[in-house]
């Protein structure tokens, strides 16, 4: 059985309130509240966190991460983690959001499998968002478990 795991690029970009954005460049320098448009700010994932130097540290990066219960059951599955680059764009704390379906290790797997992504490899760093609370940049991407011939 030929296993693959898939890191699928979607990551949240900055969102801009389109019509509050144009007018707000458009208004008189003499504004200052007007003078730069307003990005949308994300919540804080919940809990500290992973820290993946240290975890990427006690990983064997050379074996397969596919959960052996979802493997020997024939079960494919998702996480969804979010990161938090440091100031070279790598990645430095992770957040399990979600993993589908729940109990089959697909979060953890995903953790492992995190230690071999580099931002560029989910997405365009300069497109990675801000969160109340933490000054370093945020991406957010799923991470897709599929059995070959399913």
């Amino acid at each position: 059985m030929i296993i693959k795991a898939s890191i699928c690029a979607a990551v949240l970009v900055i969102a801009f309130a389109s019509a509050g954005a144009v007018a707000q460049e458009a208004a008189p320098a003499s504004n200052p509240a007007a003078a730069a448009p307003t990005q949308s700010v994300h919540q804080m994932p919940i809990g500290p966190g992973v820290d993946m130097a240290r975890l990427c540290a006690s990983v064997d990066l050379h074996r397969h991460f596919y959960p052996a219960h979802a493997r020997d059951h024939d079960i494919e599955g998702q996480a969804m983690l979010e990161c938090a680059l440091d100031s070279t764009n790598h990645i430095e704390t992770c957040w399990l959001l979600s993993e589908t379906p729940p109990n089959e290790s697909f979060g953890q797997a995903a953790m492992y499998l995190a230690c071999r992504v580099r931002p560029t490899a989910v997405g365009d760093p300069s497109r990675a968002f801000h969160v109340d609370g933490d000054a370093r940049p945020h991406l957010q991407f799923p991470m897709n478990f599929r059995l070959a011939g399913q």
